[in-house]
C-alpha cells in the first residue's frame, strides 16, 4: 500500500492499532522517524501494553538517539507520554545542538522546573532571556520560579551569564563538573577575564574546593569590574558534597526515574538504627539488612567499635515523596559507612542495587529510567549491580555521557569507587 492509502486507512479506522503500526513502519522506512513516533504514541494511547507497538517504539527511540535532528521531536513525544525525564534529556540535547532557539530554551526551563531541577531551569531561563533580549513572557515565568524558591533577582548568575564560554562554565558547574568549568575558565580570553562574571564563577569554583582565601579574593576582584551586590557561595554549596553520609539514591516511578538525597549521621549511642523520610516497609527492610551487613563486616571495614557504640540515623530529605522498594540497599550501606568513618563519599555519587546480609549486590529493575534520572540530575558517578551490565551497555551514549558508570557485585567492590 502507498503512504496515502495507509493514511486513509488510519482516518477511516482511527482505533485500529494495526493500521497505525503499518503507517508508522512506512514513515520509518522513509526516514520520517518523528512522524512514525507520533503514530506509535497514538497506538500506545489506545493500548499501552500492545507488544508490537512497544517493541517498534523502543527500536525507533534507539534510532532517534543517534539522530540529533530528531531529538526535539522525541522530547515532545516523551512529554505527551508523561515521560518527563526523557523529555528533559532529549530537549536539552536538542537545545545544545541548536543553541539560538530561545523558545526551546524557555520550554526546556519549564520542564526542568516541573522536574524540580531548579538550578538547571534557572540556567535555561537565563539562556532564553539572553537570546530573546529579555522577552517579557519568559521573564515573567523566570520570576515565578524565583518567587517559588523564595529568592530575588538582585544578582542572578544564571541571568547575567554571557553567551559563550562563560555560560558553558556555569552550565558545567550546575552539573557538578568543577574540573570542566576550571578548564573553560583557564582558556578564557583577556576580554572575558575582565568581567565581574568571570571572577564570580572563579570564586564559586574555589569555594566549592574549600579554597576560601582564594575565593574571597576572586569575589573582591569581581567588584572591580561590577560593583553590584552579590551573595557568594550559593552555587558552591550545591557543588560541594564533602559532608560524610551524603549520597544519591536512584528510584523508579511509572513516569520515569528519581534521584533522592539520602543523608546519614552517626551519634554516640548503643548501636541502634533510626530511619526517616516518608519510607515504606520494603525500604525499612532494606535499611535493616544494610545495617546488619555493616555490623557483620565491622572488623573488615574498620568500624567494629563504632558500629556498636554509635547510633546510626538515615534520612531522606525529599520527604514530600514516598520511597519504596529494595534497590536502595547499597546506598544505605555506603551512606552508613561514610557516616561512621566520618569520611565523605565521591561528590555527586548515586547508586542502585539491593544488598544482602553478606554484602552481595543484586540485580534490580528499571535501570533505564534510573540512569536517565541520574543523567539529568547531574550525577557524576553511578554504581549499579553487575547483573545489570548488559542493560547499561545497551543504553545510548546520550543517556550515559558525562557520567562514570561502575558495575559492582559486592560491597567490597563498591568501596573501590565510592570514596574520594
Amino acid at each position: 500500500m502507498s503512504l496515502a492509502e495507509l493514511k486513509k486507512a488510519v482516518v477511516i479506522a482511527p482505533e485500529d492499532i494495526g493500521a497505525r503500526l503499518d503507517l508508522a513502519k512506512a514513515f520509518a522506512d522513509g526516514g520520517q522517524l518523528p512522524e512514525a513516533m507520533k503514530q506509535l504514541h497514538r497506538a500506545l494511547t489506545i493500548d499501552p501494553d500492545h507488544v508490537h507497538a512497544r517493541r517498534l517504539h523502543a527500536e525507533l527511540t534507539r534510532a532517534l538517539n543517534n539522530r540529533p535532528e530528531g531529538w526535539w521531536s522525541t522530547a515532545l513525544d516523551h512529554l505527551e507520554r508523561r515521560r518527563l525525564d526523557d523529555a528533559v534529556l532529549f530537549g536539552r540535547a536538542a537545545c545544545e545542538r541548536e543553541p539560538d532557539d530561545y523558545r526551546r530554551w524557555a520550554e526546556l526551563a519549564k520542564w526542568c522546573s516541573y522536574r524540580r531541577l531548579t538550578e538547571r531551569a534557572r540556567l535555561c531561563y537565563g539562556r532564553a532571556l539572553a537570546i530573546s533580549q529579555r522577552e517579557a513572557r519568559i521573564l515573567e515565568d523566570r520570576d515565578k520560579l524565583l518567587q517559588s524558591m523564595g529568592e530575588d533577582d538582585a544578582v542572578d548568575l544564571y541571568s547575567e551569564a554571557p553567551l559563550g564560554p562563560l555560560h558553558d562554565a556555569l552550565s558545567l558547574l550546575v552539573d557538578g563538573d568543577v574540573i570542566g568549568a576550571k578548564r573553560v575558565l583557564a582558556m578564557a580570553d583577556e576580554g572575558l577575564q575582565s568581567t565581574g562574571f568571570f571572577h564570580r564563577i572563579r570564586g564559586e569554583v574555589w569555594q566549592s574546593e574549600g579554597e576560601t582565601a582564594r575565593a574571597k579574593k576572586a569575589f573582591e576582584r569581581a567588584k572591580d569590574f561590577d560593583a553590584r551586590p552579590y551573595r557568594p557561595g550559593k552555587l558552591a554549596r550545591l557543588i560541594d558534597e564533602r559532608t560524610p553520609g551524603h549520597i544519591g539514591v536512584l528510584g523508579w516511578t511509572p513516569y520515569g526515574g528519581a534521584v533522592s538525597a539520602l543523608e546519614a549521621l552517626a551519634v554516640v549511642g548503643e548501636g541502634k538504627l533510626q530511619f526517616t523520610g516518608n519510607v515504606g516497609d520494603h525500604i525499612k527492610e532494606s535499611c535493616s539488612v544494610a545495617f546488619t551487613c555493616l555490623k557483620a563486616k565491622g572488623a573488615e571495614l574498620g568500624i567494629d567499635g563504632l558500629v556498636t557504640g554509635m547510633d546510626l540515623h538515615l534520612h531522606f530529605t525529599d520527604i514530600e515523596t514516598t520511597k519504596e522498594g529494595f534497590s536502595a540497599g547499597l546506598a544505605f550501606t555506603l551512606a552508613g559507612l561514610s557516616a561512621l568513618r566520618r569520611q565523605p563519599l565521591f561528590p555527586r555519587l548515586a547508586t542502585t542495587g539491593a544488598i544482602t546480609l553478606h554484602g552481595d549486590v543484586q540485580r534490580i529493575e528499571g535501570i533505564y529510567e534510573k540512569v536517565v534520572a541520574a543523567r539529568i540530575a547531574g550525577v557524576r558517578r553511578l554504581l549499579y549491580p553487575r547483573g545489570n551490565s548488559a542493560d547499561v551497555k545497551a543504553l545510548a551514549p546520550l543517556v550515559t555521557e558525562g557520567m562514570q558508570l561502575f558495575p559492582v557485585s559486592s560491597l567490597g567492590e563498591a568501596l573501590e569507587h565510592a570514596f574520594v
